[in-house]
Parts: structure tokens; C-alpha cells; sequence
């Protein structure tokens, strides 16, 4: 069984191995900086319960969503069995796998997604740390709030203060370490791919690096463009223990019921 390796590996600050007069002073204090930081400098949770309270009013859980909400309606047997053959995921893997090398190391982005909020055991993060050393040029951190994608996804207004909070730990900790993170804000949810191009081309990144979140044509959508401008995506396993895909039946097709798990 072919266990997706864990790496707990410390980040390397950034002081040690590029100089910080590449990035603007405005990444590490939200002065002037054209990126309304959203969580950015916040010192006591109350600040980040003011924001929290003020964004919950655009959230809606699962159970009071109204019945035309896309996750209630069930996809008929033929829609399903199209999905099936032509998953999103590997889409995104024919991108990645069809990119041409890219030698030249301008500037390095991670992106964090809401289900990778941690600088320990982050697969992504870590290898684009490493690249960043190696190549001794700039290391960003990204993350993107769109409210139209919580409401979207039924997130409750305690997830949001969660995620949050783990924000505010993870900008303090990364500061540290002379890592900025930036937080970009989209208001729609087809507004999240021009807005980490827009900060893709503004500061020359040449690697972005994430997390895979499987299923989401957002990411399919990103890595086309990423093609075209000659950006080198590479994305991580970092969800799973396994990954998706790779355990499979006699037949070669996914498992359909629990009983062969339950045997294992």
C-alpha cells in the first residue's frame, strides 16, 4: 500500500537564505498595501470575533439551506456515471503532468487552502520552503477569502471563526520566520482565479505550490491559465493517507461498498 509520506520538518526562516529588500516592507504590515488584509496584524481574538460575527451574516449551514441549494439536489444515475469518467481530479493531473520544466526561479508562492491552515506537517509548504532555499530567492504565503465560498459550502460560523483564528497563529509564527502572508479577498467565487493571477503576475512568481482539494474545477480552471503564462504548478497529497484513486477493485474501478475496506 503506497502511504503518502508525512514530513514534520521544520521551515528554514527566510533571513538565512534571501534577502528581504525583494519583498515589499507592506507584506509583512498592512500599510498602504493594495491587498486589504482581512485577519492581518490582528493581536487579540477579539478583533478576529468582530470579523467573525460581521462574516457570519453570510453564512448558512447545511440544515437551513434553502432546496434549490446545489448540494440538496441529487444528480440523476446518467450525470453521475458521466463524473465518473471524467473526474475533475484528473484533469488536473493531465495538466500537471503535460507542464514543460521550468529552470528559472523568480519568486516562490505557497498557497494555503482552508483545510491546510498549519506550517507543520504541510506537505506543499514545505517542499516550496525547500525550493526557495535552494533556488535562495523569495517565499510567499497566500491565502484567498471569498465568502460566496463558505456560503457556498454550508461553512458555519464557527468553522469561519476557526479558520480565523488559525489564520492569525499562522501569519504570527510565519512573521517569524520572515515568511509574509498575504490575504487576497475575492467577493464571488469566479473571482478566486483572477485574483492569485493578478498577485501571481504582480510580484513575478514563478512556482506556486498547494495542496491538492480534490474535485474543484476552481483548480483546473487556475492550472490552465498557469500553463499558458509559464507557471510551474506542483500540488501535494496532504489530505489523504492514500491517495485518491489508487486502490482499486479486480476490475480496475473504485470500490463501490465498504465491505473490502472493513476486510483490509
Amino acid at each position: 500500500m503506497n502511504l503518502i509520506r508525512r514530513t514534520t520538518a521544520s521551515l528554514i526562516p527566510q533571513s538565512h537564505y534571501s534577502s528581504q529588500t525583494n519583498l515589499p516592507r507592506s507584506f509583512f504590515d498592512n500599510s498602504d498595501y493594495k491587498y486589504r488584509y482581512f485577519v492581518a496584524q490582528c493581536q487579540s481574538s477579539n478583533l478576529i470575533q468582530t470579523r467573525s460575527s460581521n462574516f457570519s451574516r453570510h453564512i448558512m449551514s447545511k440544515r437551513q439551506a434553502d432546496n434549490d441549494h446545489p448540494e440538496l439536489i441529487h444528480p440523476s444515475t446518467k450525470r453521475a456515471k458521466e463524473i465518473n469518467a471524467d473526474t475533475p481530479y484528473a484533469e488536473i493531473k493531465e495538466l500537471l503532468e503535460s507542464q514543460d520544466t521550468k529552470s528559472k526561479v523568480n519568486s516562490v508562492l505557497h498557497w494555503f487552502r482552508s483545510k491546510d491552515l498549519r506550517i507543520l506537517d504541510n506537505r506543499a509548504l514545505y517542499a516550496a520552503s525547500q525550493l526557495a532555499h535552494t533556488s535562495k530567492v523569495p517565499l510567499i504565503c497566500t491565502y484567498i477569502n471569498c465568502p460566496a465560498e463558505f456560503e457556498w459550502h454550508g461553512t458555519s460560523p464557527a468553522r469561519s471563526d476557526f479558520i480565523f483564528e488559525n489564520l492569525a497563529l499562522i501569519q504570527k509564527e510565519l512573521k517569524e520566520l520572515d515568511i509574509p502572508l498575504v490575504f487576497l479577498e475575492a467577493a464571488e467565487r469566479d473571482e478566486i482565479v483572477p485574483s492569485i493571477a493578478k498577485f501571481i503576475e504582480d510580484n513575478k512568481i514563478t512556482q506556486a505550490f498547494a495542496n491538492y482539494e480534490y474535485e474543484l474545477r476552481r483548480d483546473i480552471k487556475f492550472f490552465k491559465w498557469a500553463n499558458e503564462q509559464d507557471i510551474s504548478i506542483e500540488m501535494h497529497h496532504d489530505q489523504t493517507v492514500i491517495e485518491p484513486g489508487t486502490i482499486l477493485n479486480e476490475a480496475g474501478k473504485p470500490m463501490k461498498v465498504f465491505t473490502p475496506y472493513h476486510r483490509a
